[in-house]
């Protein structure tokens, strides 16, 4: 049978419309001799969501304090991030430990992507090869940054990587009728608190708004402002990333993010 290779665009923009490649169309209007469904075998454009103004506003705010040029740390920064389906991105000097001994020139670049893309950020190929063109060419020229120092040799782009944490507050005393939405609450806080911490860039991030260590400190008093609400108490709050090993500190690497996991009461 012949086969026919049609270029589809869909009626709005956005991810809704977003199809992967295996998905079955239906046919509306039957053509004479054709079959009444169509498999997707590639995709040309990815739809996404146009960004919102709370992943926008942090991007502007840093390019407005930002000390670039040259193609320095910050650059690659601002030139990842501008790229559709970018969330945040994490550039480092020097190469990935798997890839051997780092030399002069090396830089390795991290990237989150948007929650459309993947939930819990993850970047897939497709997202990074976007990023590698937006850093090696400036996409409102064409021309190459190559003058500015870079070289794709020495440029390294991966995925951010997700740590699960996991919590256990202890001795939980709270009335039986506000138990359900406290533990929803305290849920929700950690949720929000976890996915706060991020890794910090030397020379790219201030100094003063670092917030890459979780503190059983900082787990508690998340806990702690859930319970003041609901006049509730518990003798102590825990944290690990092994469920049942608690930790005193946990320092973000590079690259990495984190994100909640059991949130258990004992």
């Amino acid at each position: 049978a012949n086969v026919a290779t049609l270029t589809l665009q869909c009626r709005e923009s956005g991810a809704a419309g977003q199809l992967e490649i295996g998905d079955t169309l239906e046919m509306t209007s039957q053509i004479a001799g054709a079959n009444t469904t169509a498999t997707v075998t590639a995709i040309v454009v990815i739809g996404l969501d146009a960004e919102s103004d709370a992943d926008y506003r942090p991007r502007v705010l840093f390019a407005q304090r930002a000390i670039t040029g040259g193609a320095n740390a910050t650059d690659y920064k601002i030139w990842a991030e501008a790229v559709t389906g970018v969330k945040r991105a994490f550039p480092y000097s020097g190469r990935p430990a798997d890839e051997g001994t780092s030399y002069p020139g090396d830089r390795q670049v991290y990237i989150e992507a948007t929650t459309d893309i993947d939930a819990d950020g993850y970047a897939p190929a497709w997202l990074l090869d976007d990023v590698r063109q937006a850093i090696n060419y400036d996409p409102d020229t064409g021309e190459s940054r190559t003058p500015l120092g870079l070289t794709d040799a020495t440029l390294f782009l991966r995925s951010i990587s997700r740590t699960t944490i996991h919590t256990e507050i202890r001795d939980l005393v709270v009335d039986s009728d506000k138990e359900a939405a406290c533990k929803a609450d305290i849920t929700t806080a950690l949720t929000l608190y976890y996915d706060s911490v991020v890794p910090f860039v030397d020379g790219v991030d201030l100094p003063q708004e670092r917030n890459d260590t979780i503190t059983s400190m900082t787990v508690g008093q998340v806990v702690q402002d859930v319970l003041q609400a609901y006049g509730a108490t518990a003798s102590s709050v825990g944290f690990g990333i092994v469920v049942g090993v608690f930790l005193t500190q946990y320092v973000l690497g590079t690259g990495e993010l984190c994100k909640i996991g059991t949130v258990t009461y004992a």
